[in-house]
Protein backbone atom coordinates (compact mmCIF):
# COMPACT_ATOMS: atom_id res chain seq x y z
CA UNK A 1 0.00 0.00 0.00
CA UNK A 2 1.49 3.31 -1.09
CA UNK A 3 1.90 6.05 1.50
CA UNK A 4 -0.51 8.97 1.10
CA UNK A 5 1.30 12.06 -0.08
CA UNK A 6 0.90 14.83 2.48
CA UNK A 7 0.71 18.44 1.34
CA UNK A 8 3.70 20.57 2.13
CA UNK A 9 3.27 22.65 5.22
CA UNK A 10 2.98 26.39 4.98
CA UNK A 11 0.72 28.81 3.23
CA UNK A 12 -1.02 27.82 0.01
CA UNK A 13 -2.63 30.10 -2.58
CA UNK A 14 -5.08 28.56 -5.03
CA UNK A 15 -5.49 30.69 -8.16
CA UNK A 16 -8.43 28.56 -9.26
CA UNK A 17 -10.60 30.17 -6.59
CA UNK A 18 -9.71 33.69 -7.72
CA UNK A 19 -10.22 32.75 -11.38
CA UNK A 20 -13.65 31.31 -10.65
CA UNK A 21 -14.67 34.48 -8.78
CA UNK A 22 -13.47 36.68 -11.65
CA UNK A 23 -15.30 34.51 -14.20
CA UNK A 24 -18.56 34.96 -12.28
CA UNK A 25 -18.10 38.74 -12.12
CA UNK A 26 -17.09 39.24 -15.74
CA UNK A 27 -19.09 41.47 -17.96
CA UNK A 28 -20.02 40.95 -21.59
CA UNK A 29 -17.19 40.80 -24.12
CA UNK A 30 -16.01 44.09 -25.59
CA UNK A 31 -16.15 44.51 -29.36
CA UNK A 32 -14.13 47.19 -31.13
CA UNK A 33 -15.35 48.10 -34.61
CA UNK A 34 -12.43 48.92 -36.88
CA UNK A 35 -14.17 49.00 -40.28
CA UNK A 36 -17.57 47.97 -41.64
CA UNK A 37 -16.07 44.53 -42.21
CA UNK A 38 -13.86 44.16 -39.13
CA UNK A 39 -14.85 43.87 -35.49
CA UNK A 40 -12.30 42.87 -32.86
CA UNK A 41 -13.47 40.98 -29.79
CA UNK A 42 -11.32 41.40 -26.71
CA UNK A 43 -10.91 38.60 -24.18
CA UNK A 44 -12.57 39.09 -20.78
CA UNK A 45 -9.21 39.46 -19.01
CA UNK A 46 -6.07 41.17 -20.22
CA UNK A 47 -3.49 38.44 -20.89
CA UNK A 48 -0.28 38.92 -18.91
CA UNK A 49 1.60 38.39 -22.17
CA UNK A 50 0.20 41.70 -23.44
CA UNK A 51 1.98 43.71 -20.73
CA UNK A 52 5.13 41.58 -20.91
CA UNK A 53 5.39 42.09 -24.67
CA UNK A 54 4.81 45.83 -24.28
CA UNK A 55 7.53 46.05 -21.64
CA UNK A 56 9.87 44.30 -24.04
CA UNK A 57 9.00 46.89 -26.69
CA UNK A 58 7.04 44.46 -28.88
CA UNK A 59 3.72 46.16 -29.62
CA UNK A 60 2.99 43.77 -32.49
CA UNK A 61 3.58 40.76 -30.25
CA UNK A 62 1.43 42.30 -27.53
CA UNK A 63 -1.46 42.82 -29.94
CA UNK A 64 -1.06 39.32 -31.38
CA UNK A 65 -1.22 37.89 -27.86
CA UNK A 66 -4.36 39.89 -27.14
CA UNK A 67 -6.17 39.58 -30.46
CA UNK A 68 -5.03 36.15 -31.60
CA UNK A 69 -6.14 35.36 -35.15
CA UNK A 70 -7.82 38.77 -35.42
CA UNK A 71 -4.45 40.57 -35.33
CA UNK A 72 -3.55 39.86 -38.96
CA UNK A 73 -6.84 41.30 -40.23
CA UNK A 74 -6.30 44.40 -38.10
CA UNK A 75 -2.70 44.90 -39.24
CA UNK A 76 -3.72 44.49 -42.90
CA UNK A 77 -6.26 47.30 -42.72
CA UNK A 78 -4.98 49.63 -39.99
CA UNK A 79 -3.19 52.94 -40.21
CA UNK A 80 -0.83 54.26 -37.56
CA UNK A 81 -3.67 56.41 -36.21
CA UNK A 82 -5.88 53.28 -35.98
CA UNK A 83 -3.13 51.54 -34.04
CA UNK A 84 -2.88 54.42 -31.57
CA UNK A 85 -6.67 54.47 -31.11
CA UNK A 86 -6.74 50.70 -30.58
CA UNK A 87 -4.09 50.89 -27.86
CA UNK A 88 -6.03 53.71 -26.16
CA UNK A 89 -9.23 51.64 -26.31
CA UNK A 90 -7.46 48.57 -24.88
CA UNK A 91 -6.05 50.63 -22.02
CA UNK A 92 -9.52 52.02 -21.26
CA UNK A 93 -11.25 48.63 -21.43
CA UNK A 94 -8.76 47.00 -19.09
CA UNK A 95 -8.14 50.12 -16.97
CA UNK A 96 -4.41 50.06 -17.68
CA UNK A 97 -2.38 53.25 -17.70
CA UNK A 98 1.04 53.83 -19.18
CA UNK A 99 2.28 54.53 -15.65
CA UNK A 100 1.13 51.12 -14.44
CA UNK A 101 2.91 49.37 -17.28
CA UNK A 102 6.09 51.35 -16.55
CA UNK A 103 5.82 50.68 -12.81
CA UNK A 104 5.52 46.94 -13.36
CA UNK A 105 8.63 47.12 -15.55
CA UNK A 106 10.60 48.81 -12.76
CA UNK A 107 9.63 46.16 -10.20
Amino acid sequence: MAAEKKPKSGRRVDLRVARAARAEAQQDPVTITVTDDLDLTLPPELPAAYILELEAGHLGGALRGLLGDQADAFFASASMADLEELVKAINEVYAVTAGEAEASQDS
